[in-house]
């Protein structure tokens, strides 16, 4: 836990998004249990901080905020020294799997490359203390599941699936130089093989596009 360790002035209660990685991919044993002692609080539903208090975490759930709370054998202890604490943050548009302008990490670097930038890419959101993610745009299926499954570190990611933009809108590469228009090569294109976008124009096609098999995958 070397954030706590930090002399930063707002701590956020990462260790839900970790600790949720850890209930779920042990399934069947006992949620694990960490308790913050001597913490401030910062509850975002008042302009007062909750002064001197201790806070008990089990598996992704707040469960006490107070003193001499009743704790398992087990429980992880962590000295807050004082410092603040708050729920985790929720981002409500990200595109954890754009690291870079689109055109880049959709056409110009391998599929193994950008996997790995994404991976690194949630954990650093998770770092700045957002838990949980409104994904608007891009193929993070693959990415949800792997942090669901605790092979990765990141939020949790709530995915909207590829972009469905209209003939020149924000998600029509039609100006790059490695697009391959299917208009008029009759070739798919690369993003929305692997799920990055679809054009669509007029109500039959979006009504199609929101079928496409690699839209949403859920867990």
């Amino acid at each position: 836990m070397k954030i706590m360790k930090t002399k930063a002035l707002l701590l956020t209660l990462l260790a839900l998004a970790v600790v949720a990685i850890h209930a779920k991919a042990q399934e069947g044993e006992p949620p694990p249990q960490i308790l913050f002692k001597d913490a401030n609080v910062f509850d975002g539903k008042r302009e007062e901080l909750i002064t001197n208090v201790d806070v008990l975490v089990v598996g992704n759930l707040i469960k006490g905020v107070g003193k001499e709370l009743a704790v398992s054998n087990g429980t992880t202890i962590i000295d807050a020294g004082g410092r603040t604490l708050m729920p985790g943050l929720l981002d409500a548009h990200v595109h954890l799997m754009i690291n870079d302008a689109p055109h880049i990490s959709i056409y110009e670097d391998t599929w193994g490359y950008v996997g790995a930038a994404s991976v690194a890419g949630a954990k650093a959101m998770l770092l700045r203390g957002f838990t949980s993610v409104r994904d608007v745009g891009g193929p993070v299926a693959g990415l949800k599941r792997a942090i669901d499954e605790g092979l990765v570190e990141g939020p949790r990611i709530l995915p909207s699936g590829p972009f469905i933009s209209q003939t020149s809108g924000h998600a029509d590469l039609e100006t790059s130089k490695h697009k391959f228009s299917p208009y008029f090569t009759g070739i798919p294109d690369k993003t929305e093989i692997f799920g990055w976008g679809i054009i669509a124009d007029g109500v039959p096609e979006v009504q199609k596009a929101e079928y496409v098999p690699v839209a949403v995958e859920t867990r």
